[in-house]
C-alpha cells in the first residue's frame, strides 16, 4: 500500500544518506594515510596515491602566490588548506606582436591545524626571503574601502534583480485572465516580502564582508584576506 511505499523510499534515502557519509569518512580516512609532505633543501615535495605512490617536488623559486584557506565548516575544526601557486609568470612571445602569461598551477595541503598551517605559511615565506606585513598602520587603515560598497553590491545584486521579476509578476497579474491572475498576485505578494526581508539581510552581509576585507603590504608582498563565516587569506609578492 502507500504507507509501505513511503516507507520504503524513506528507507532507500537513509541509506544512500549513509552510504554517502560512510563514503567521505573512508575517503578522508583513506587521504590521512596516503597523502604527505616535507619541506626539503630545494623544495615542497608532496606525495600520494593508494595503490600507486606519486611524487612532485614544487621547487621555492617556482612558487608564487600563497593562500591560506579556511571555509565554513574548517572554522568550527580549527583546520585550514594552503594553496601553493607555482609556474612562470613571464611573458613570452605566443606569435608575432602578440605575448601572453606563463602557465600557473596550484598545489594544495589540505586539512592542516590551523597553528600548523600558519606555521608552515610563515616557514615558506621564511625560505622565498618574503617579508609578511605587520606594520601598526595597514594599508586598510591608510586606504579603506568605500563606505557606499554595501550598499552598492545590495542594489546590483538584489534590487536589480527584484525589480525585473516585480514587473513579471505585475504584468502576469493583469494580463492573464481570472482564475490564474490571482496565482500571479500571490505570487508576487509572497515576492515583495521575501524581498522586503533579504534586502536588509543582504545589506547586513555586505557591511560585515567589507568590515572583515583586510588588505596591507609592506614593498615586497600584498596581503588580502575576505570572509564572512570563513575566510581566506593570500600573499602575493610583488
Amino acid at each position: 500500500n502507500m504507507g509501505e511505499g513511503a516507507a520504503w523510499l524513506v528507507g532507500i534515502i537513509f541509506g544512500l544518506d549513509l552510504l554517502l557519509v560512510g563514503g567521505i569518512v573512508v575517503g578522508a580516512l583513506i587521504e590521512k594515510h596516503v597523502y604527505s609532505y616535507a619541506l626539503g633543501p630545494d623544495g615542497l615535495t608532496i606525495q600520494t596515491g593508494l595503490f600507486a605512490r606519486f611524487k612532485k617536488t614544487i621547487r621555492y623559486e617556482k612558487m608564487q602566490d600563497i593562500r591560506l584557506y579556511c571555509g565554513f565548516v574548517e572554522s568550527f575544526l580549527g583546520l585550514a588548506t594552503i594553496n601553493v601557486e607555482t609556474g612562470s609568470r613571464d611573458a613570452y612571445s605566443a606569435s608575432a606582436g602578440e605575448s601572453s602569461l606563463g602557465a600557473t598551477q596550484t598545489e594544495r595541503i589540505p586539512h592542516l591545524k590551523l597553528a600548523d598551517a600558519y606555521a608552515l605559511r610563515a616557514k615558506l615565506l621564511d625560505i622565498t626571503a618574503m617579508r609578511y606585513p605587520q606594520g601598526k598602520t595597514p594599508l586598510r587603515a591608510t586606504m579603506p574601502l568605500s563606505p557606499k560598497k554595501p550598499l552598492k553590491k545590495t542594489v546590483a545584486s538584489v534590487g536589480i534583480f527584484g525589480v525585473q521579476i516585480f514587473l513579471v509578476l505585475l504584468l502576469a497579474s493583469v494580463l492573464i485572465p481570472q482564475p490564474f491572475s490571482w496565482i500571479a498576485i500571490g505570487l508576487l505578494v509572497l515576492f515583495m516580502i521575501v524581498n522586503a526581508i533579504s534586502v536588509p539581510v543582504h545589506l547586513w552581509y555586505e557591511k560585515l564582508y567589507m568590515a572583515k576585507y583586510f588588505y596591507d603590504e609592506n614593498g615586497e608582498v600584498l596581503v588580502i584576506r575576505k570572509g564572512v563565516f570563513g575566510w581566506s587569506e593570500i600573499v602575493v609578492p610583488y
